[in-house]
């Protein structure tokens, strides 16, 4: 009997090991990864733009991960546990100030989670905790998960990765009053860096916006009709393209703007490794959130 159970183990264990799937989902690109496919491609670029500015200014990475269920993958745990174990399995933040943040969204689990560095104390943790319960959860209570991400990103920037950027170059928080400079110019620095997100946001929405104001190249009259959509062809990556049309209420004048690689329902281009984040690491600190 023994030996049947041996020979029983040697064939049943090197088919264990390649069965089993990925802990964590792969995180691919460093500011936006819709696994779960909830969001357009409008919101994606606005958000990435977001997170690439706060990057490019500040060195703080954050990153938007949103998947279907925790089911699909093998990590144990809580949903804090789970997305403690992604934030350092991505390796997300620079690894000496580990001041990373991840947003992730599990849309058929109906739970989101802001997984923080390190480096942010608890009094963040309340900040955060906010911000999932006014700013995400109401959202995507509604099936709005991109209004929700958007808002998210926004609050996180301006509550949390500026405030804790500010305070790490200062040194913490002065002992005393600060002179009427320093604060004017932290102010500036505050709503330069707001101004940089939610343009990145809402640039593409202000900017078709605007086009009914431009004078139509034909007929000379005002009022441009800006419409986008998905043309029903596909580049070297055989991904769907974006049609961006420019048309005239006035006249037959129609101009088509160079097309763009959109998503597909498995996935998109992606643009960097896991490699390009910073090795930084969370020792737990965060909120969660239900709907």
């Amino acid at each position: 009997m023994w030996r049947f159970c041996a020979l029983f183990c040697i064939i049943l264990f090197p088919w264990a090991g390649p069965a089993t799937a990925n802990d964590y989902p792969a995180v691919a690109d460093l500011h936006f990864n819709d696994l779960a496919d909830l969001v357009d491609a409008e919101t994606e670029d606005g958000t990435r733009a977001a997170l690439s500015a706060l990057l490019s200014q500040t060195g703080v990475e954050m990153t938007v991960v949103t998947i279907r269920s925790r089911q699909d993958y093998d990590a144990a745990g809580d949903l804090a546990e789970f997305a403690m174990g992604l934030f350092n399995d991505s390796g997300i933040g620079d690894a000496t100030r580990n001041d990373g943040i991840l947003m992730l969204v599990v849309s058929d689990d109906r739970e989101t989670r802001i997984q923080l560095g390190s480096a942010y104390d608890q009094g963040y943790d309340v900040i955060a905790q906010d911000i999932v319960s006014t700013d995400m959860v109401p959202y995507f209570r509604d099936g709005d998960y991109g209004e929700g991400i958007e808002r998210g990103v926004v609050e996180l920037i301006d509550r949390v990765a500026l405030p804790n950027t500010e305070a790490g170059v200062t040194g913490g928080a002065p002992d005393g009053d600060t002179g009427l400079f320093e604060r004017f110019d932290g102010w500036l620095f505050g709503l330069a860096f707001a101004g940089i997100a939610l343009y990145g946001l809402f640039g593409r929405k202000i900017g078709d916006g605007m086009t009914r104001f431009r004078r139509c190249p034909s007929c000379g009259r005002r009022g441009l009709h800006s419409e986008r959509g998905i043309r029903p062809a596909s580049d070297v990556d055989g991904l769907p393209l974006e049609l961006h049309r420019i048309s005239c209420r006035h006249c037959d004048f129609r101009e088509d703007r160079e097309p763009r690689a959109m998503k597909t329902q498995t996935g998109r281009r992606r643009r960097s490794d896991r490699g390009e984040f910073g090795g930084g690491k969370s020792s737990g600190g965060g909120a969660s959130g239900r709907w």
